[in-house]
């Protein structure tokens, strides 16, 4: 009898875990997206495929990719999605949001701003990212790509 039950508890137990080995599908932009995790290996964010800042000037990790969740974070804190090295740069500088496979950035109130394609960024407003677009903040030029 209790071979009887644990073989059912494996049974309805088993497809639950084969399903979360599974990528899932980004509901906002349909591309498929990978969970991130925290120190206790919860999903805490979806990557989108494609999206990702590139580092073209300041300092010497010129040419790093920085992939793009559907929330990113640039700034100082090195809890940043995108962390950069540079005192003119506030901790939380600014955010890259993903939606419906569009991208958007807003300055977070930093101190020295955020230009992009050269124009300052009024803080807290949303401006939509298109690919190519420059992103500059402090002494480091960032380029938003969002093409595989």
């Amino acid at each position: 009898m209790a071979l009887i039950v644990l073989a059912i508890i494996v049974v309805l137990l088993l497809p639950a875990n084969r399903a979360a080995s599974v990528a899932p599908v980004s509901a906002t932009s349909g591309r498929i997206a990978r969970p991130t995790t925290s120190m206790d290996d919860e999903p805490t964010q979806m990557k989108i495929l494609g999206h990702r800042l590139v580092r073209v000037a300041g300092g010497v990790s010129v040419g790093d990719p920085y992939p793009l969740f559907d929330r990113a974070t640039i700034g100082r804190n090195q809890g940043c999605t995108v962390p950069l090295s540079d005192p003119l740069i506030s901790s939380i500088h600014a955010e890259v949001k993903i939606d419906l496979d569009k991208a958007f950035i807003a300055d977070k109130g930093s101190t020295n701003g955020t230009l992009l394609n050269d124009e300052k960024l009024p803080s807290e407003e949303l401006r939509p990212l298109k690919d190519g677009d420059t992103i500059r903040v402090g002494a480091i030029t960032l380029m938003y790509r969002s093409q595989p």
